[in-house]
């Protein structure tokens, strides 16, 4: 889940999540390795690049501009998105600069990574806080723009609609809708109330 930009970044849960899903340091840190290596893959470097001891474990909202400040700490000009969740080059990198670019993308993941707790599957608990969400805020401010979804699953549904189906209010509206949508609404609710920070 990711943020946007929009009403309700503020919004807190009417009962604050209990359940989160939780890893052990030892399973964080395999789990950093193997999303260490696919990164080293995927930017196509050539030897494994040395795993640089983690700073610290940052929330998927810091990615842009933790990466952005990393980045710029080893000569590379960029920007933060302009949904605060990544970055872009600030210009295009001569030829000769690509590898040395993916380098230090890879030095700065290794350093700052993202806390796997994240990227776990969300509890019942956290599923009841979306709905709250869902039902109180985004269709609501939908509403306002003149979308509403034709089926709503009900609180006891919502955890089977979302993990088997992938249900939200928005999976019906086309691009420009949703694009619509986005600029007005946050789509998903805080990090921050769905991890009880």
């Amino acid at each position: 889940m990711t943020e946007q930009a929009g009403p309700g970044q503020e919004w807190r849960p009417r009962t604050p999540v209990q359940d989160l899903p939780s890893l052990t340091e030892e399973e964080k840190r395999q789990i950093r390795e193997f999303d260490l290596a696919r990164r080293a893959a995927d930017l196509r470097l050539d030897d494994p690049p040395p795993t640089w001891e983690l700073v610290r474990w940052i929330t998927p909202d810091e990615v842009g501009e933790v990466s952005k400040h990393c980045l710029e700490e080893l000569g590379f000009s960029v920007e933060s998105a302009s949904d605060g969740h990544g970055y872009r080059l600030a210009q295009p990198l001569p030829e000769s600069q690509v590898s040395a670019y993916h380098e230090a993308v890879y030095s700065c993941a290794s350093r700052y990574t993202v806390d796997p707790t994240y990227g776990q599957g969300l509890t019942d608990d956290q599923l009841r806080v979306v709905h709250e969400y869902y039902t109180d805020v985004l269709m609501p401010c939908m509403a306002e723009l003149g979308f509403a979804p034709s089926t709503v699953p009900s609180r006891e549904q919502f955890p089977a609609a979302y993990r088997n189906e992938g249900w939200t209010p928005f999976n019906e509206l086309d691009k420009a809708s949703l694009d619509k949508v986005q600029q007005s609404c946050a789509l998903e609710p805080p990090l921050g109330a769905l991890f009880g920070r």
